[in-house]
């Protein structure tokens, strides 16, 4: 299995039609999560556009790696799709997509984390997220004062 994969990322890297070929026909859902994820890496639209489909499928690790791919894309044209992903039922989707709306950074995609980081009804870890991701954007990311503490001194034995 790991000679497959390593064949496929290097010889398929940068062939968009091979790699949706193999996602498409793929049964084993690793050999097509990473096909997805070369295809997000590749940045092309037609891609992208590809990878929307992959958004519903029954498989969570296949629908997980679409995401992640969408937001390595910088796939705007996504912002939609991937808003209502947040609020779906899966909690580990909803997670990835507010870290997908996060790298794409359009308006739409800042509007949707806002609510959601506002929101009395999601999970407290969705609110969390959101207001991580919006604090990335604006570059006001704040180290907590825990982390600036020093680390205590080794006792010898």
């Amino acid at each position: 299995m790991r000679a497959v994969l390593s064949t496929m990322r290097g010889a398929l890297a940068n062939d968009r039609a091979a790699l949706e070929h193999v996602a498409c026909t793929a049964e084993d859902p690793l050999v097509v999560g990473n096909a997805i994820s070369a295809l997000g890496r590749t940045r092309s639209p037609e891609a992208c556009d590809h990878l929307r489909g992959f958004l519903d499928d029954a498989r969570p690790r296949v629908r997980h790696e679409a995401i992640r791919a969408l937001a390595s894309c910088g796939a705007e044209q996504m912002s939609t799709e991937l808003a209502s992903l947040a609020q779906g039922a899966d909690e580990t989707a909803a997670l990835l997509s507010i870290q997908a709306l996060g790298a794409i950074g359009d308006e739409k995609a800042r509007r949707c984390l806002e609510q959601i980081a506002m929101s009395d009804g999601g999970s407290p870890a969705r609110r969390s997220f959101a207001r991580h991701e919006l604090a990335k954007a604006r570059g006001s990311l704040v180290v907590s004062k825990r982390a600036e503490l020093p680390l205590p001194k080794r006792v010898p034995r």
